[in-house]
């Protein structure tokens, strides 16, 4: 498993669910943002990075389980 911000839960390929800081935030500025995923650092990295980044503000789900 690659270390990673977040983690795609419903990822078109499985190859490409984790991603790091960087890449996360080049699929939201480039349109394309994960819309159900997992932190996996402790803290909400990529909801930050959502907010800062997504203009979209469309609805984005946080899996827990």
């Amino acid at each position: 498993m690659r270390r990673g911000s977040s983690r795609d839960m419903d990822p078109v390929n499985t190859d490409y669910q984790y991603w790091c800081e960087e890449c996360a935030r080049a699929l939201i500025i480039k349109g394309d943002p994960i819309e159900t995923y997992r932190e996996l650092e402790g803290e909400p990295i990529y909801g930050r990075l959502l907010e800062a980044h997504c203009t979209l503000k469309r609805f984005y789900s946080f899996a827990t389980a």
